[in-house]
């Protein structure tokens, strides 16, 4: 059966879905002289950017050092006024800490700052800890005139009336300011109290409680509670298919290590589907 004019132009009509279609007619016979489709396919315009792995690659063969050579190395998506603004990438070799600005769709550095520690024997801080060193860390601090970790975290344990036998995981590195020693931090989770965790701030030398104070870990989609779908952004990322921004990277860090990885993702797992 052969279509009238206007049953194949409204079947033409009918398979533009999703586009938009601009049709002229001429004369009374309604026969359709040209018609033309203009998509309306949405880009998503993170697909334009260059990624993670291109942004830490760039930093790292910028300073000219092997990923395998560094203490740690942290890639997050930074925000402005609510809008991507560039990649940041952060990196520790022995006695430097690298601090780049990554363009979202060329790659190219636009910042980077360097920070050299006096101490060279300085193998700990807040984003990678090495657990080979810890003997070496320990007298390092002895020789310093610094209480030891093992007495920061007690004195926190005790301020907080907790128990070690119910704390999940804890965590003490030394705060740095401007490349000097600044203070022990503290942090640890309590068994079965999900989405919190204590933080402490310990003067190195006396001990004395600097501040105290609990946070929240955990809710990485920022919806309110720790549920499964924090697992599910948690893998994306983990996976390369998303990226955090610096205050969900911080969130994420279950175990309060310094850094995401797949420990946080086990962690939070079992904080969800175990406790």
């Amino acid at each position: 059966m052969v279509k009238s004019s206007k049953q194949l132009f409204a079947s033409i009509a009918s398979l533009m879905v999703g586009s938009s279609m601009a049709v002229s007619q001429l004369g009374y016979t309604g026969s359709i002289a040209s018609y033309a489709v203009e998509s309306t396919e949405i880009v998503d315009v993170a697909t334009a950017y260059v990624g993670e792995e291109v942004a830490k690659a760039t930093a790292l063969a910028d300073v000219g050092i092997q990923e395998s050579n560094v203490k740690y190395v942290n890639v997050w998506l930074a925000y402005d006024n609510g809008l991507p603004e560039c990649y940041k990438v952060e990196f520790q070799s022995e006695q430097e800490e690298y601090k780049y600005k990554i363009d979202l769709y060329s790659g190219e550095v636009l910042e980077k700052i360097l920070t050299t520690h006096n101490d060279e024997d300085v193998k700990n801080d807040k984003h990678g800890k090495d657990d080979k060193d810890d003997e070496d860390d320990k007298a390092d601090d002895s020789e310093l005139g610094y209480i030891s970790r093992e007495s920061a975290k007690a004195i926190a344990l005790e301020d907080a009336s907790i128990q070690e036998s119910d704390v999940k995981y804890a965590n003490v590195w030394i705060d740095y300011a401007q490349g000097q020693p600044s203070y022990y931090v503290v942090k640890f989770g309590r068994r079965y109290e999900h989405g919190i965790r204590y933080k402490y701030e310990i003067d190195l030398y006396s001990g004395e409680i600097l501040t105290a104070s609990t946070e929240n870990y955990g809710d990485v989609n920022s919806d309110g509670e720790v549920s499964v779908s924090d697992v599910i952004v948690l893998h994306k990322y983990l996976h390369g298919v998303k990226s955090l921004t610096q205050e969900e990277y911080e969130v994420a860090d279950i175990n309060a290590d310094g850094i995401v990885n797949i420990f946080d993702f086990v962690n939070l797992k079992q904080e969800i589907f175990l406790e």
